[in-house]
């Protein structure tokens, strides 16, 4: 498996980070969809990209020699994700705030709000171990 260079600590496999972010996604955008009632499908958003980023995942996980592609296109769904519901999160502090009955569709802005943080959090990750990777030698 390819793996960053640096500290012990540092070292770890981004793919598989890739397939839990994927799950917790489908996850969390099927579970807000059905435990509001169905929803707005607006709601299904997170497990769309969950979808996409999971197959990422995979296959990063099947094919070591390609392994670097499948991860850039995960970590940039996971920033489009990111930018499409950080904006909730403003709602999310409201909502603590005065209540959920002043807020619409609260089942949706708990829900991007957690995908926006899960997405955030693995953008991070992956930019921190894709930047220690080694340069691919010239052929």
């Amino acid at each position: 498996m390819l793996q960053a260079n640096g500290d012990s600590a540092e070292d770890f496999v981004v793919p598989k980070y890739t397939i839990g972010l994927g799950v917790a996604l489908v996850l969390t955008g099927a579970g807000g969809y059905f435990l509001t009632g169905a929803g707005p499908a607006t709601l299904l958003m997170g497990a769309f990209f969950g979808v996409f980023i999971l197959v990422c995942g995979v296959m990063a996980s099947m094919h070591e020699q390609v392994q670097k592609r499948p991860l850039y296109a995960a970590t940039a769904l996971a920033a489009i994700a990111l930018l499409a519901t950080v904006g909730q999160m403003r709602f999310l502090l409201y909502m603590m705030s005065v209540g959920p009955e002043h807020v619409p569709q609260p089942g949706a802005v708990v829900t991007r709000s957690i995908m926006a943080i899960l997405c955030g959090l693995y953008v991070y990750a992956s930019m921190r171990f894709l930047a220690k990777l080694p340069p691919k030698p010239a052929e």
